[in-house]
Parts: structure tokens; C-alpha cells; sequence
């Protein structure tokens, strides 16, 4: 398995400073997606994004409206 022993990202949404704990989720996440999630495909890398950002992320995701169906597709965003 791609992640055993590496500890994924989680999004800290009760942090006193959202800004930096916003800046080390996305380093994370880059370093997972340049590391041991290289080789997968964009859906699945979405897939990971979504269940990492947690619940909330998630209910922030599917109130995009400037998303296009082709994308909503292929992220999983549906409503």
C-alpha cells in the first residue's frame, strides 16, 4: 500500500491561525502528492484531498458553483 507508515494531512479547521495551519496542509498534501501518491490518477488524488479536508472541507466543496460538470465529475463533487 502507497501510504503505509506516512501520515496523512489533516486540515485543522479550529486552529487560532488558519493561515499558517492552511499553509502546512498544503505542503503536505503537495509532499503526498509528489511522494507516495505520484503515480495516481487525478480522480483518486481529489478523492484523498476530500476525505484529508474532512467534513467541513468537504461541505465548502460542494457549495462551489463556478465548477464545471466535466470537473464536478471527475472531483467527485457532486451535490
Amino acid at each position: 500500500m502507497d501510504l503505509v507508515g506516512v501520515q496523512s494531512p489533516q486540515k485543522d479547521w479550529e486552529s487560532e491561525n488558519l493561515p499558517e495551519r492552511w499553509k502546512r496542509f498544503r505542503e503536505h498534501v503537495e509532499l503526498m502528492f509528489s511522494g507516495p501518491l505520484a503515480t495516481k490518477k487525478e480522480e483518486e488524488k481529489c478523492s484523498y484531498l476530500l476525505i484529508w479536508c474532512g467534513e467541513r472541507g468537504r461541505d465548502i466543496a460542494n457549495t462551489w458553483s463556478n465548477v464545471t460538470g466535466d470537473h464536478r465529475k471527475n472531483s467527485r463533487l457532486k451535490n
